[in-house]
């Protein structure tokens, strides 16, 4: 069996023509569009999700990224968001300002926004965790 060519420039497309070929189903022309097909249709529903940060410095994410879904965006979000804030190191907590990612789709709509900041008291600071509501779990008893 001949391998399948894998280069920079084959493309899945290429790829799937490659497999047709080997596995001698070019006879199967209707099952290769439809492959092609069914692929064409899943590249052009993935949307561009563009990540664009501002820690003082805009930095736009003009290329983005696809990814199926704003569930895979929030997640990746996040993912590169942990990811630049332990790149920064030291810089992170005496940074002034506060930096954001703003999440924009194909079109330039605002998804979300993510902000960070590191806040570290001046002084000696005392936690003090809210307490909570002992009414929230409680049942009103009928009159």
């Amino acid at each position: 069996m001949f391998p399948i060519k894998n280069s920079p420039e084959a493309d899945a497309a290429g790829l799937i023509n490659q497999i047709f070929e080997r596995a001698g189903a070019l006879e199967t022309i209707s099952g290769r569009d439809r492959w092609l097909e069914v692929f064409n249709e899943t590249q052009a529903a993935m949307p561009t999700y563009h990540f664009h940060v501002d820690n003082g410095t805009f930095i736009p994410d003009p290329a983005g990224t696809d990814l199926p879904n704003l569930d895979a965006a929030q997640v990746e979000a996040v993912r590169a968001a942990g990811e630049m804030i332990n790149d920064t190191k030291q810089s992170f907590w005496t940074h002034k300002t506060p930096w954001m990612m703003h999440v924009t789709d194909g079109k330039n709509r605002l998804l979300f926004t993510l902000q960070f900041a590191a806040k570290v008291p001046s002084g000696d600071a005392l936690y003090i965790p809210r307490a909570e509501d002992s009414s929230a779990g409680q049942k009103e008893s009928p009159a």
